[in-house]
């Protein structure tokens, strides 16, 4: 009973072995010594996140910051000194950065900041990062005005809280700006574009964004290029979204294809009309290109958190089955049905059939193994 406990620990611990984990489980080992605490139940997580790993973060992004401060400092006190004379000495010019940078580290932990993943941080996140500077900033401002005399210009703090800002925004989201310039960089060498599959979008609201997305963060990027997108909304007609042009109309697809070699269209509008949906395909299946429908993923969401309050089908595969009673339809079935509906929807119809002739062949085989066992039954 205890070996697989200490096995699974030891791989834990090998898998996170750090000098801070070794201090987090030092600090757990005397933690049990307090008769309080002796009883209480611990977790893994509780000593692999223990307060040494948090102390190791947040020290690493202090010292980062604190050295951006430091050199937002210096600059704003070049530009200034640029202006007109100033004499502040190089003590109070880090004293200032330390304290900026003590204060903003501060504000982050308020605001949530230093818990953000910034490797998979959007632009929302930057919010907490311009609050915490604007607040750490007009701190530092009212301290040094409370001395006397002041050590610094307020214009000079309120500079060095811009630079400052700048670089804490480039060093959390470093890796989002590498990631952008390695795609322009790729995507504007010519024998690279040559080698790929070239695809037109047709669609740019959720669907056609969530496709440009996918290609241009996936494997898929590295075998499809992606020439441009055609939606029929006139302001949106020579705009970048995602940096992918929008070359068109969707009545241009016929020609688009033919001009720019167009491979494979990703069909990804969902919110016309069937009627204004199959035309817009007949110009697609009638290009030279294979056509692909995007799957409605959001809509789909959509329809299944509204289905459960509308739909007695529904509702009736969730309630409880009495005794004897057989369920009017299995969860898994109701699940592929519904799939199906969505497909059939979209004009996925060879997909659809295809589906279909599988769904028969299982249920087929299904009904021949109850009529084995009820012909057979296994005894006790």
């Amino acid at each position: 009973d205890i070996l697989p406990d200490k096995l699974r620990l030891d791989l834990l611990y090998v898998r996170n072995r750090t000098f801070f984990l070794d201090l987090d489980i030092l600090f757990r080992t005397f933690w049990v010594f307090i008769p309080r605490f002796r009883n209480a139940t611990t977790n893994a997580e509780d000593i692999l996140l223990g307060p040494f790993h948090l102390l190791r973060q947040l020290v690493t992004w202090f010292t980062i910051d604190a050295g951006i401060a430091v050199v937002a400092v210096g600059l704003a006190g070049v530009i200034w000194r640029a202006a007109g004379p100033l004499d502040v000495g190089v003590t109070n010019s880090i004293g200032a950065a330390l304290i900026m940078a003590a204060v903003f580290t501060v504000m982050n932990g308020i605001t949530g900041a230093q818990k953000v993943q910034w490797r998979y941080a959007s632009a929302n996140e930057a919010v907490g990062v311009v609050l915490s500077v604007g607040v750490s900033t007009l701190l530092l401002v009212f301290i040094d005005a409370l001395i006397a005399p002041p050590r610094l210009p307020a214009g000079l703090l309120i500079v060095a809280g811009i630079f400052a800002l700048a670089g804490f925004l480039i060093v959390r989201y470093r890796r989002q700006l590498f990631s952008g310039l390695n795609q322009v960089i790729r995507f504007s060498r010519f024998p690279a574009k040559a080698a790929r599959e070239r695809v037109l979008i047709v669609g740019s609201g959720e669907a056609g964004q969530l496709a440009i997305w996918l290609l241009q963060n996936s494997l898929g990027a590295r075998a499809l290029h992606i020439v441009g997108v055609v939606d029929d909304d006139l302001d949106k007609i020579g705009t970048l979204i995602h940096r992918i042009p929008v070359l068109g109309r969707t009545i241009r697809i016929p020609e688009i294809v033919a001009e720019d070699d167009i491979d494979l269209i990703l069909f990804a509008i969902h919110t016309i009309s069937p009627q204004r949906r199959h035309a817009i395909l007949q110009k697609c299946w009638r290009s030279e290109a294979r056509t692909v429908i995007v799957p409605d993923i959001l809509s789909l969401l959509r329809s299944i958190q509204e289905e459960p309050a509308e739909n007695g089908w529904l509702q009736s595969v969730e309630a409880p089955v009495q005794d004897g009673e057989s369920p009017l339809v299995d969860r898994e079935l109701y699940q592929i049905i519904h799939l199906l509906a969505e497909q059939a929807r979209m004009g996925e119809y060879a997909l659809v059939t295809e589906k279909l002739i599988q769904l028969d062949r299982q249920i087929v085989a299904r009904n021949h193994q109850d009529k084995s066992r009820a012909t057979n039954p296994v005894e006790d």
